[in-house]
């Protein structure tokens, strides 16, 4: 556009009323011409639409700086195109609010932040709790009375030692749950571990940053919240083979699923008596666990009563599964065999035996039931069945949708 065209709008635009430059403004239809004049409108939230409009024009930003309404300020205080003099004059505007976007600006400059620091209010101290400050303004704000400031204080990088030492004994349980999430010195960790408030010691646990000695002083804790929080998130190889053999079947779960766990604990937790914990292994180790050992842990879950698993065991391990062709009756303690007769829909007969020998686990007989083309005699005669089990089973047989 041209100097003369731009002289056209401006002649065009001062016969406009403040009414039409409003509704202009607010629908968004207002050209450049047009903003520029909302910028003398009396209304102030005018102003404030049309300086929102053009917050990237540093003339604008100077102007929207000394406005008498705190709303229009506030569009410059916060502009990334506010020069730097303009919002260091800003540091001591008589809004909060003002004063609160400028200490959150990445353009204020670093006297204006120092200064912002020791600001009354504390929303406006809380702008600046992570930017570049002096030692002074560092020990003014770690003895902050906002707690939320405080903790926010906590996560700063260059927090130094001894007033990162001061914060882990803050009266507040959130602020100390701050530092332990950050690195620290050993002697601040070892105090957080002793933290009567278990947000904190798990807050602690997740923290990657902690060394072994309290890594293993939190292995030992009382509450598996904690011991679950180290299991999910440490890396040692000595903690995570401690954790593998906890008291509780949900931390050794979280073990299983920690990717840094020695190959050696896993396949030691192959062994355990539950099946849950054994598919969790296998499904995160897999790939580096020798086959003997990975088939002979698919056998066992393929020989679960329970369908689900057998059915998500064979989606998740198709191409490490071997399929087994069934001609003649399996043994009874052949429990995979037994179930593969169930999901390949082979005959009934197969397991025909099995379903009425008190010999096999009343689960397994009643996981057998699942079979598709049960005979209405069995059924008939398994429904008056003493085992509660198996009655409900004869009763309710599930159907089953055979593999293609």
């Amino acid at each position: 556009m041209t100097a003369a065209q731009l002289d056209v709008l401006d002649i065009l635009t001062a016969f406009l009323s403040w009414d039409e430059v409003a509704r202009l403004v607010r629908a968004g239809d207002a050209n450049q011409a047009v903003r520029h004049r909302a910028l003398r409108h009396p209304e102030p939230r005018v102003r404030r639409d049309a300086a929102l409009l053009m917050s990237d024009l540093v003339d604008v930003m100077e102007w929207a700086a000394v406005d008498t309404n705190y709303e229009v300020r506030q569009v410059a205080a916060k502009s990334r195109a506010t020069p730097p003099a303009v919002l260091g004059n800003m540091m001591n505007d008589r809004s909060r609010s003002v004063r609160q976007r400028v200490a959150s600006n990445k353009g204020t400059p670093a006297h204006a932040v120092e200064h912002l620091a020791f600001d009354p209010v504390p929303e406006v101290r809380l702008g600046v709790a992570c930017r570049p400050l002096s030692l002074l303004a560092m020990e003014y704000l770690s003895n902050d009375p906002c707690a939320a400031l405080r903790k926010k204080f906590a996560s700063r990088p260059d927090l130094p030692d001894h007033l990162c030492a001061a914060l882990a004994a803050d009266h507040d349980a959130r602020v100390r749950a701050a530092v332990a999430r950050r690195p620290a010195p050993t002697a601040v960790f070892e105090l957080l571990a002793k933290d009567s408030v278990l947000q904190v010691v798990a807050s602690l646990a997740s923290n990657t940053n902690i060394g072994r000695p309290v890594a293993l002083l939190l292995a030992k804790h009382a509450d598996s919240a904690v011991r679950s929080a180290l299991a999910l998130h440490n890396r040692d190889a000595v903690v995570l083979d401690l954790l593998a053999d906890d008291a509780e079947l949900p931390v050794r779960a979280v073990v299983a699923l920690n990717p840094h766990v020695p190959l050696d604990t896993a396949i030691r937790m192959l062994d355990s008596p539950s099946g849950l914990l054994r598919r969790l292994v296998l499904a995160r180790h897999h790939e580096n666990i020798p086959d003997q050992i990975a088939l002979r842990v698919l056998d066992q879950a393929l020989g679960s009563p329970k369908a689900s698993i057998r059915d998500e065991v064979r989606k998740t391990f198709a191409h490490r599964i071997q399929a087994r062709v069934i001609t003649s009756p399996p043994a009874l303690t052949d429990r995979r065999g037994l179930f593969e007769v169930v999901d390949q829909g082979l005959p009934f007969a197969l397991i025909a035996h099995a379903v009425t020998d008190p010999a096999v686990p009343v689960t397994v007989r009643a996981g057998l039931l699942e079979h598709p083309h049960v005979p209405a005699k069995v059924l008939a005669q398994l429904k008056k069945h003493p085992h509660e089990t198996i009655r409900l089973a004869a009763t309710r047989p599930r159907k089953r949708i055979l593999p293609s």
